[in-house]
This record gives structure tokens, sequence and C-alpha cells, in this order.
């Protein structure tokens, strides 16, 4: 009988264990990787892809690595509506970095741009995005503050190099934008008490890119 049994076992096993469950490792999913952009065909990528592709060519021009990358992506992505070409109804500030007509004009006269500011506000952002490295390098004295090992502190020194430069690398208690003034009633929505601060700013960085 034992051998009866240890023969049916000897049948039945491999179809028995033909309904287990086969764990297969995953591949991992491969990802564009920014700092090989000289190997990189443009003409093949995506719209999308060739706005990222353009905008870190114009962060590595500036800062020389992709190492602010993913902060200025955010950031971008925030001021300019989900990357869409978008303008403030309250001032002349459009488009992928919500770049105002008077900096254009300084941007125009130190890079010798050929290109008025009614056009560029019309460039597709993936366009736009090679204007970048020029507004940036407007303000090479706050390039310092960005270089922090602190990951935090480094987004919200690189939204403020969009939303307000001159308030890089201020102590936290710093206001950047005054009460009653133009500035301010743009930026109201930054949720604040009194004047809007550097510290209202970190704290809305910190809720707005989790």
């Amino acid at each position: 009988m034992k051998n009866y049994l240890f023969l049916v076992l000897i049948v039945l096993y491999p179809i028995i264990n033909s309904f287990k469950t086969v764990k297969v490792k995953a591949e991992p999913i491969t990802k564009i990787h920014y700092l090989a952009l000289e190997y990189m065909d443009y003409s093949s990528l995506s719209e999308w892809n060739q706005l990222r592709y353009n905008l870190a060519n114009s962060i590595k021009k500036v800062h020389g690595d992709l190492n602010l990358y993913d902060s200025y992506c955010k950031v971008l992505n925030c001021e300019s509506a989900g990357w869409k070409n978008s303008r403030n109804p309250t001032s002349s500030a459009s488009g992928l970095f919500q770049c105002m007509k008077g900096t254009f004009k300084d941007m125009k006269i130190k890079y010798k741009l050929d290109i008025t500011f009614n056009d560029f506000r019309n460039l597709p952002l993936k366009e736009q995005a090679k204007y970048f490295d020029e507004y940036l390098n407007l303000y090479k004295n706050k390039h310092k503050y960005l270089e922090v090992n602190d990951q935090k502190t480094r987004l919200v020194y690189a939204y403020l190099m969009v939303l307000n430069p001159s308030a890089v690398g201020y102590s936290w208690e710093s206001v950047v934008f005054k009460n009653g003034t133009r500035s301010y009633e743009a930026n109201k929505g930054i949720p604040h008490k009194g004047d809007i601060k550097i510290k209202d700013i970190y704290k809305f960085c910190l809720s707005k890119f989790k």
C-alpha cells in the first residue's frame, strides 16, 4: 500500500507543482539620462522630452551639472500651470518661467537677443526653455546660495530664483512681498500673515512640492 501511494505522489507531483505561483524579478524601468545630453537624438524625442532636454541644457550651462534639475522642474511646472504657456492676468509675466517684460528687456540687452518679448511669449515652452540660462545668469551673484546640500533649501531658493531672485540668500524672516504692493497682490495665494516672508515661501514649497 505504501509503495502504491509513493508511486501516485511521484506521478502527481509535477502536476501539483505546475500550479505554484512563479515569481519573476522585475526589470528596472530605464529613464532618459539627462547627464548624457550630447548622446541624445533631439529629433526623435517627444514634445515633452524636447522641453526637458532644452531645460536640462540651460541648467547645465548655468550650474555645470544637473543637481538642481528636479527642483527647477517642479518650480517651472507650477509657475507655468502644468507646462502650459500661461500668462499672469495682473502683470506681463508669461510662459515657462513667468518672465516679465522688463526682465526680458534686460536679457535682450545683455545677451543681444534677436527676438522681441511678444515673440518670446508666443514661443512653445520647449523653445522658451532655451532662454532659461540667460534668465538665470542675470542673477549670477545668487547662484552660490543654490549650491547647498539641503534639498529643501535648494528647492526654496530655486522657487525664489523664478519668483523673486533678489530674496535668495536672505534670512527666513526677510520680506519677499510687502503687503499692499502689486507683486504682493499677484502672490497673495501663498499662505501667510501680513507681509509674505521667505519662511512663508519655505512652508508653501514643502506643501506644494511633496
